[in-house]
């Protein structure tokens, strides 16, 4: 996605923060959750009552489910992390890029939308010898701008490649199926 002026502008980087930190949480909450469901497995044969194939099963399947969630765990917080750092990695850029638009602004120039630079409608025109701005003040800023935005649309991209290579790793619904044993039928 190239983002357009006015989505830059209004990009609020500490959104992607805050995910981090919900993110944060809600690995923390998992935590707690799978070390009570660990407990409860560990205990699932301690009174002897419960024996045989289909308390071996059920028990292979928790750890299954158990080891899963932990994965989401473990990636989940990476996830956090990244969020976090995303904000912390983009600011600076995105800064610069809208830094620079608003130079050529005051310059006498335009930036539109798409980061094209152009002369002010405002401006006095170029060839006038009491003009201010020339076409080479014009081609500094489109190159300052072109190249802060790149710098910018570079650090996102690979942002959001790590961001999906760790969700690439998350466990899918097949990795905790069952290991042979038929699921009970429903009533």
């Amino acid at each position: 996605m190239t983002p357009t002026r006015p989505q830059l502008n209004e990009w609020q980087l500490w959104t992607s923060r805050d995910s981090g930190a919900q993110l944060g949480k809600a690995r923390d909450r998992l935590s707690e959750l799978l070390s009570g469901l660990l407990r409860e497995i560990d205990s699932m044969d301690l009174n002897g009552s419960w024996t045989g194939d289909a308390q071996r099963a059920a028990f292979d399947r928790a750890v299954r489910v158990c080891d899963n969630a932990n994965r989401m765990r473990d990636i989940g917080g990476r996830l956090a992390a990244a969020a976090r750092a995303a904000a912390n990695e983009l600011e600076f850029p995105r800064d610069r890029v809208l830094q620079l638009a608003s130079g050529a602004d005051s310059d006498g120039f335009s930036v539109s939308d798409d980061w094209q630079v152009v002369l002010s409608e405002d401006s006095s025109s170029f060839g006038d010898p009491e003009s201010s701005v020339s076409a080479a003040d014009l081609d500094r800023w489109q190159e300052q701008i072109t190249q802060a935005y790149n710098e910018f649309t570079d650090i996102d991209r690979r942002i959001a490649q790590r961001v999906a290579e760790m969700a690439s790793e998350l466990p899918t619904p097949a990795d905790t199926s069952s290991s042979g044993i038929p699921s009970p039928k429903p009533a």
